[in-house]
């Protein structure tokens, strides 16, 4: 692997984060860019409930590139193993991302991670990584929500995203 310098990582770092720049703009999406330029959070309206959306870019062995999906929901204290057994099921059938419930903050949220070289991250690529971990996150939400209020079996849930497909 070639190595590269510390200029060369924020070069990346600030060409990736164009990337995202353009497609807020181009898609109308209010966002909020932190001081460093290195994340960008936006809210999103989905069926189930608001998903809070953050675009980190940081650096792993070269550059990468994380998308997280906070959904705005809770997870009442008799739901949370039922929630953490239909995380588990959904990231079994997931082709990108994860789910997982993070007992510090009583939460849910989706992952994904995404590792380029400097000044490489695609500006296509990207726009289809975000709408696919979009897509795949509003749909393990439906089920996640109906576990969490406890309408549905995390079983019957994983059932809903098979007809959703």
């Amino acid at each position: 692997m070639d190595e590269f310098s510390d200029s060369d990582f924020l070069r990346g770092l600030a060409d990736g984060m164009s990337v995202v720049r353009r497609w807020v703009q181009r898609n109308e999406i209010i966002a909020q860019f932190d001081d460093e330029d290195r994340e960008c959070s936006m809210q999103f309206g989905a069926d189930a409930c608001d998903l809070l959306v953050r675009i980190v870019l940081d650096r792993e062995s070269d550059a990468s590139l994380s998308v997280f999906v906070h959904p705005q929901f809770d997870v009442p204290p008799e739901q949370r193993s039922a929630v953490v057994e239909t995380c588990n099921l959904i990231n079994v059938a997931m082709l990108l991302g994860s789910f997982e419930y993070d007992p510090d903050e009583q939460r849910v949220r989706y992952r994904y991670l995404l590792v380029y070289p400097p000044a490489q991250l695609d500006a296509e690529l990207f726009e289809s990584l975000v709408d696919g971990c979009l897509d795949s996150a509003n749909r393990g939400v439906l089920a996640l929500v109906a576990v969490a209020r406890g309408e549905k079996s995390p079983a019957e849930a994983l059932a809903l995203l098979a007809d959703s497909d």
